[in-house]
């Protein structure tokens, strides 16, 4: 490990190292004892965090550590839903191989999926009208 991250003392540094993929201050804070359990304050663990953010080697540390695979965070996500969510392939794969639940039918993040892309294409919508509008205002006589 090279320099102590600052966060090291922070009752979820270990979720907080998983989430950055820094393995050796995981493995460093699983050989001092943290559970790989340890939850965040949205109750993500360590491998919540490493499945959102496709750390592989990661998830293997923390599967290695017995973490607990089917573990809900606050939303009522496994770490499965977010590696499937996240389009994680590899990790996907490791959890599901390792026999991992998935939410029953869909996960609350997918059931928003609808509302996420209804809200882009609003967002896009808008933004070609605000587009059109000032080219005309360029096109106008006197401007």
């Amino acid at each position: 490990m090279n320099a102590t991250p600052l966060y090291i003392n922070d009752a979820d540094a270990i979720v907080t190292a998983s989430w950055h993929g820094e393995i050796d201050v995981v493995r460093h804070l699983l050989t001092a004892g943290i559970s790989p359990d340890t939850i965040d304050e949205h109750g993500g663990t360590a491998l919540h965090a490493a499945a959102q953010e496709g750390w592989e080697q990661v998830a293997i540390l923390l599967i290695e550590a017995k973490a607990d695979i089917n573990k809900k965070d606050k939303d009522g996500n496994t770490p499965l839903d977010i590696a499937i969510y996240h389009e994680h392939t590899a990790i996907v794969n490791l959890l599901a191989g390792l026999g991992a639940d998935r939410t029953e039918g869909e996960s609350p993040i997918s059931k928003l999926w609808g509302q996420i892309y209804d809200a882009f294409d609003t967002k896009d919508a808008v933004e070609r009208l605000a587009k059109r509008i000032n080219e005309n205002k360029k096109n106008e006589p006197g401007h």
